[in-house]
């Protein structure tokens, strides 16, 4: 090898070193400048199913520290939920069978707009709670049971304080002898149904409460009974769903009353409490109710709750009084002194948003309010229900048909008018129809006629009462009751009617005139075993009346003197 090669070889050696290790050293450097970086970048975590086991807070940023897509309730805890919980992606909040998810007091379950909820064991609150069990989802599915029965205002105290407790219609807070208490000795409370008197209680609680169509408030507490043990019921809970996407019940949702226990001559029942839900669709085959408590031997019931469904379309749910339900409790029965709890309301309409139209059903009852918006494209109230009118003023009830089967309608309040209105033909059977308040109109108009099939309209303190129709009245054993002295009853039915065992009675005693029937100049009528105990004024387009008829004015005019007081007689003024 020539000299000058080897003299150049340790600079070529030291030209290669020097290259490649200044590479390495840039290599290394960049690893490091990396890992540094990282350490101080957003850790990002794949999303975890996360079990609660124990009492937790949830709130998102519990959600957000446990990457959450999923909330398993895998043992019976209480949760409190707090703001809005969005899980990451589209996540699911399951209870899962056998367990209980109780809800924190003010805790309100809103959940992320694509979040679910599966409850297969079951979700309840604690006693008293003014917020309840509330849920905001996309879907919830039920197919074990949101319950909040016994969760509302206590019981009186056997022995003890015997009166329930009640919501104050303010605060919400369950107070001593408030709102729909129970009554000492033994009194059902009352909520949207009236409680049954306990033996010793005096009177039934007549003191409903709360809106029939947004209700709210927890159920009252049963009267207790005077020996130890004989505690009253406590009060239905609170239930409150609002579902942007479908609503599935193979379960139940419950805020029913509770019962007395079963000790010595017990105490009363419970108020059912209230159930408001909201959902886009409305699916399953579960029940929905708020049912007022038993009472147990001398113990009166408690009066149901109040539940206000709304929806815009139904898949596998049967709206019918068995899936729906506010029912009155039983007495104890051990006297004939003690009376059941009556009917709660359900209000159940086919709109998300109450646009004053759609259909409404009522399945066990509804309280009408002097003014409220009782004006829909159908109504159907359910065999067995109770509707009441709750306020003074005016109720006007308008559907482009109107179904009343096995209803009994009773308003003591006094109204400026009452009307029932169907556009098509007005149908009522087997139901009874009572105003007993003051009312100055009473109007019953069918625009394609009237149907009244075994119907008792008694009408005590009306002064005028109209029923009329565009086309007939088929009138079949059903009785028509204007007693108030110098009321004035006109039937406008300008067709032919055909009235088979059917009565009207008027006045037979009264110091401020008779009771007069007016029956339109052309309607054309035949009566088959019926009876008009009245005055009547009409001219006919014609009239048939066969053997088992009547129309009976005796004992229809001027009264007589009244005895030990003033003895004198009426008699008409002839120019009036």
């Amino acid at each position: 090898m020539e000299m000058s090669k080897i003299r150049t070889l340790p600079y070529q050696l030291e030209s290669w070193y020097n290259r490649h290790m200044k590479r390495f050293i840039w290599h290394i450097l960049c690893f490091a400048f990396v890992v540094a970086v990282g350490s101080f970048s957003p850790h990002i975590a794949q999303a975890a199913t996360c079990s609660i086991a124990t009492d937790t807070v949830i709130d998102q940023t519990y959600i957000n520290d446990n990457s959450c897509d999923t909330i398993n309730i895998t043992a019976s805890v209480s949760t409190t939920w707090i703001g809005t919980v969005d899980l990451q992606g589209a996540g699911t909040v399951t209870v899962n069978s056998g367990v209980t998810m109780t809800m924190g007091t003010s805790s309100a379950m809103v959940l992320g707009s694509t979040d679910d909820v599966v409850v297969n064991g079951t979700i309840s609150h604690t006693t008293s709670s003014l917020s309840g069990v509330q849920i905001t989802a996309r879907n919830v599915t039920v197919t074990g049971s949101i319950d909040a029965s016994n969760q509302g205002c206590i019981g009186g105290i056997g022995g003890g304080d015997l009166r329930g407790y009640g919501p104050d219609t303010g605060t919400g807070a369950c107070t001593i002898e408030t709102s729909g208490y129970g009554k000492a000795n033994r009194g059902g409370a009352a909520h949207g149904g009236t409680g049954g008197r306990g033996l010793d209680s005096g009177t039934d609680q007549a003191t409903t409460y709360d809106s029939s169509t947004d209700p709210s408030l927890l159920g009252s507490g049963g009267g207790a009974g005077g020996n130890g043990g004989e505690d009253g019921g406590t009060g239905g809970g609170r239930v409150r769903l609002v579902v942007s996407g479908t609503l599935t019940i193979n379960g139940s949702v419950k805020a029913d009353g509770g019962n007395t226990p079963s000790v010595v001559y017990g105490g009363a029942g419970g108020s059912g409490g209230s159930i408001y839900i909201n959902a886009a669709t409305l699916a399953g085959s579960g029940s929905i109710t708020a049912n007022g408590g038993n009472g147990y031997v001398y113990g009166g019931g408690g009066g149901g709750g109040r539940i206000a469904v709304y929806y815009s379309s139904l898949t596998t749910f049967a709206v019918s009084a068995s899936s729906i339900q506010a029912t009155g409790g039983t007495s104890g029965g051990g006297s004939p002194d003690v009376a059941s709890g009556t009917a709660g309301t359900t209000f159940i309409l086919d709109r998300q948003v109450d646009d004053g139209a759609g259909a409404l059903r009522v399945t066990s009852g509804l309280d009408f309010i002097s003014g409220g918006d009782y004006t829909r494209d159908s109504i159907i109230f359910d065999g067995g229900s109770r509707l009441s009118c709750s306020s003074p003023g005016s109720v006007d009830i308008e559907g482009t048909s109107i179904l009343m089967d096995n209803v009994t309608f009773a308003c003591s309040s006094a109204l400026t008018n009452f009307v029932v209105s169907s556009t098509d033909v007005l149908r009522m059977s087997s139901s009874t129809i009572s105003l007993t308040g003051a009312t100055t109109n009473a109007l019953f108009l069918g625009g394609a006629g009237i149907n009244s099939t075994s119907t008792t309209f008694t009408l005590s303190n009306t002064s005028f009462v109209t029923f009329a129709a565009t086309s007939s009245w088929q009138n079949t054993s059903s009785t028509v009751s204007v007693t108030k002295g110098g009321a004035q009853t006109t039937f406008q039915v300008p067709t032919t009617s055909e009235w088979t065992n059917f009565v009207f009675q008027g006045s037979s005693y009264a110091s401020d005139g008779t009771t007069r029937l007016y029956l339109s100049a052309d309607m054309t009528l035949s009566l088959t075993s019926s009876t008009l105990y009245t005055s009547v004024s009409s001219t006919f387009a014609a009239l048939t009346i066969d053997g088992a008829s009547s129309i009976n004015a005796s004992g229809q005019g001027c009264i007589g003197g009244i005895g030990g007081g003033d003895l004198r007689g009426y008699g008409p003024d002839t120019g009036t």
